[in-house]
């Protein structure tokens, strides 16, 4: 959340875009697991002939990282946070 945060604040006279993520490559089995095992609930994938998971996720933040000074997190930790977060209310 802190890389959005980071983003809204930021004071520009021109319009600017940010890719804000952890900064590691992730296959979309990754992620459905990776939500499984912080929900603690079995997550069921319906593919597309020829999808199988082949999907990928990689944002370049070398903008956010270097302009905002912004610092990823690990996408298992940061949705494992977040998802406290919300359970804490």
């Amino acid at each position: 959340m802190s890389g959005n945060i980071l983003a809204m604040s930021f004071k520009s006279q021109a319009f600017s875009i940010f890719n804000i993520g952890g900064g590691q490559n992730l296959r979309l089995n990754n992620v459905v697991d990776l939500f499984s095992k912080v929900f603690k609930k079995s997550i069921a994938i319906n593919y597309n002939q020829g999808d199988a998971g082949k999907r990928h996720f990689l944002l370049d933040i070398t903008k956010s990282t270097s302009t905002l000074n912004y610092t990823p997190t690990a996408f298992e930790k940061a949705i494992a946070e977040e998802w406290s977060d919300l359970l804490d209310g």
